[in-house]
């Protein structure tokens, strides 16, 4: 797979071949979807709530509901913008508001339809640990790639 910068026509996060946009974008909400699912399994055993995958699943659903909810949104979205063309889900661009829209649709569906709490920690907690997951991940893929082509570059 290449990626391409297609401003600068050189190797980068921004862009990628077309025929493994399917892939990657799997891929990439596989990683983030695992993120949110730690991030709930980390709060169940943080508060002796034991880890049985059915509870950690029941406590996940909301956040994973807002995950792909972002997700759609993002691709029908910012994907459409002609500043955001072919930007691709690996770029920091595109966990900003997949991050916002899980945080804020997550702690939405939770309080509302779900009938669990959203104390002020517990949004603080979610809001650190979602951003450092969810962008953080995106963060240190793009510099490894930037570090590769820099090491790979003859130039």
């Amino acid at each position: 797979m290449t990626i391409v910068n297609e401003t600068t026509n050189a190797p980068g996060p921004a862009a990628i071949d077309g025929s493994s946009v399917g892939k990657v974008r799997l891929v990439c909400f596989i990683v983030d979807t695992c993120f949110v699912v730690f991030f709930v399994a980390l709060g169940r055993d943080a508060h002796s709530e034991g880890s049985a995958i059915g509870g950690t699943l029941t406590v996940a659903a909301p956040f994973l509901i807002a995950l792909a909810v972002s997700w759609v949104v993002v691709l029908a979205t910012v994907q459409r913008t002609p500043t955001a063309k072919r930007l691709v889900p690996t770029a920091v661009e595109f966990g900003l508001p997949v991050w916002i829209g899980t945080l804020a649709i997550g702690m939405l569906l939770r309080h509302t339809a779900f009938d669990k709490g959203t104390a002020f920690s517990f949004v603080v907690v979610a809001f650190l640990f979602l951003a450092f997951f969810l962008i953080g991940w995106r963060a240190a893929w793009n510099w490894y790639q930037r570090r590769k082509a820099v090491r790979l570059d003859p130039s």
